[in-house]
């Protein structure tokens, strides 16, 4: 039991039930709730939400629901001081039982207890839930971003945030029994807002939440979550193909629109001004034409009827089952998922590491892409979208886990960073790619495909890209692309004998324009820098502004057209 303060919400439009793993912005203003974020900075940074109106579950029903009984622990994340009060970004930890209130000026104080799931006997089973749930909430994800959503919204959608922070193991300094399991923090990750959600959606959502929080069995609010995705991922889908409609109707009545969801072809030159990328060097190769496909296409991760390359250069797609990659010719078109995800492992015995495979199993092109993630490993959403965006575009993509299981996370101070690089070992990093590299090319092998791999990389991973292939020399990769590399080797570059594209901004200060030329020249094969203005580091998978967010579209499809010309095409 603990002594803790309390926030009361009331009758105010935005006060509603929080549950673990939900982030939500509050601003304080009365002195009463300054006082008592005051007094929480002092304690951990810990207090507990709470909404004291009653909400009932049903119109019929006269108890209350748990709102007016139960709380949820929260942290304090982030603090903004304003001129009038501060904003305050929290988090909610784990469900808190009140026992009883002792004090009532300035501020609610009172004793708690935590409240868990009862332990059930069924661990496998839950295991297999947590997974087909946090894949769900993937997909829902990926779906999501691609709705237009108003200029102040947050980037990160609600659901990739709450289930990045439920599958780490959060950091507090509290009492290990008001944090909830792995299982039950994923549990909680789906009920969270959707872009654009109508105001009969958000009611419904808080129904939701109030069975969720009354609930005592992990099991069953997993397969509560999973109902609830699936209807929201059927939900987001019928929005994209509303959205589609309105941006075609506008393009007709010739409005221009950049958000188009269907193929535009244009003409491109090496010489952009602006905000667009800057080439610092040309190959005719590879500056014919460019396919752009919006932010918004292909419109739905399943059941998607086209081939973003069907019309380009003549080149014939094979198509990969289920199981793993074994080519098949009777996939049929109407029924199949443009993209499916597989949790595997590479390697054997102690050196084998976890990593996720991406298939295109619609108009598969049989060529394969292992993608080298940043600091904050396979896991992220980040790094899975644009692997996700990459498999749509007919490819099979492999994303290693490079830290095995312990990647970087935002919560750790900032100073051991450089302790923690030290600790992922280049021989053993650089072993667990090649160990991943192998394992794609034997699978291709044994289905009767001897094309060479791509590689990609962000950040760190960017960096290894180098690594990789002048180790590789040209035996198994057959192009390479480098997002804003970091520790580099320009020494490795001569090794190279094959072209690789370098993505960077010219105000990142972790990768400067100038090394990268000299890398670019020292490997030659048709290689090429292209330099966003204005951009620093990270805008191409995790932007932050909606001008970002252009250059990143920018970006892929420069991306998707090195790939397909260096990969695809029969040369």
């Amino acid at each position: 039991m603990g002594i803790i303060n309390f926030l009361q919400e009331g009758e105010e439009a935005n006060a509603a039930v929080l549950v673990p793993s939900e982030s939500k912005t509050l601003h304080l203003y009365e002195a009463r709730y300054l006082a008592l974020l005051e007094e929480s900075l002092l304690r951990k940074k810990l207090f507990v939400h709470f909404v004291l109106d009653p909400i009932l579950i049903s119109k019929s029903g006269t108890e209350a629901s748990f709102a007016a009984r139960y709380g949820c622990l929260v942290n304090v994340e982030n603090i903004e001081r304003l001129d009038v009060g501060a904003l305050i970004s929290i988090r909610g930890i784990g469900r808190v039982k009140l026992v009883n209130f002792v004090q009532s000026e300035p501020y609610l104080i009172g004793e708690v207890v935590p409240m868990q799931d009862k332990v059930i006997d069924s661990a496998n089973k839950i295991s297999s839930k947590v997974i087909a749930v946090k894949e769900a909430l993937r997909s829902l994800n990926s779906l999501e971003i691609k709705l237009k959503a108003s200029k102040d919204a947050l980037l990160q959608t609600c659901i990739a945030n709450s289930l990045t922070w439920a599958e780490k193991e959060p950091s507090l300094e509290c009492d290990p029994a008001f944090i909830p399991s792995p299982a039950e923090r994923i549990s909680f990750a789906a009920f969270q807002p959707i872009t654009r959600s109508t105001q009969s959606e958000t009611f419904n959502l808080q129904q939701q939440k109030l069975r969720a929080m009354d609930l005592k069995d992990t099991l069953q609010r997993l397969d509560n979550s999973l109902e609830l995705v699936n209807e929201n991922i059927s939900m987001v889908a019928a929005k994209l193909a509303i959205q589609s409609l309105e941006m075609q109707r506008a393009t007709d009545m010739g409005f221009v629109s950049t958000a188009c969801s269907f193929s535009i072809t244009i003409t491109t030159t090496t010489t952009m001004t602006s905000r667009k990328p800057s080439l610092l060097h040309h190959d005719d190769r590879h500056s014919s034409r460019l396919h752009f496909f919006s932010k918004g296409s292909p419109l739905l991760p399943r059941k998607c009827s086209f081939n973003p390359w069907r019309s380009c250069r003549g080149n014939t797609a094979c198509r990969v089952s289920s199981s793993l990659l074994k080519v098949e010719d009777d996939v049929d078109d109407e029924a199949c998922e443009l993209v499916s995800g597989l949790e595997l492992s590479v390697g054997e015995g102690d050196d084998s590491i976890n990593a996720y495979l991406l298939k295109a199993v619609k108009n598969n092109n049989g060529t394969g892409v292992l993608l080298l993630s940043d600091i904050f490993g396979f896991e992220d959403p980040s790094t899975r979208d644009f692997a996700y965006r990459v498999a749509c575009n007919g490819y099979n993509v492999l994303v290693p886990d490079l830290f095995r299981g312990d990647p970087w996370t935002k919560d750790r101070p900032m100073a051991t960073l450089e302790q923690w690089i030290a600790e992922q070992k280049p021989e053993r990093v650089g072993k667990d790619i090649d160990a991943s590299a192998k394992w794609m090319i034997d699978e291709f092998l044994a289905a009767g495909i001897s094309k060479k791999l791509g590689i990609i990389g962000f950040c760190f991973g960017g960096g290894r890209v180098i690594d990789v292939l002048s180790r590789d020399q040209g035996a198994y990769f057959g192009v390479g692309v480098s997002f804003y590399g970091t520790r580099m080797d320009p020494s490795l570059a001569s090794n190279i004998k094959v072209p690789v594209l370098f993505i960077s901004g010219d105000n990142d200060r972790l990768c400067t324009v100038g090394i990268l030329k000299d890398v670019e020249k020292s490997i030659g094969q048709g290689s090429k820098v292209v330099i966003f203005e204005g951009r620093g580091h990270g805008f191409a998978h995790r932007p932050n502004s909606p001008e970002e967010d252009t250059d990143a579209e920018e970006a892929f499809a420069i991306v998707r057209n090195w790939l397909h010309d260096g990969l695809v095409v029969q040369k």
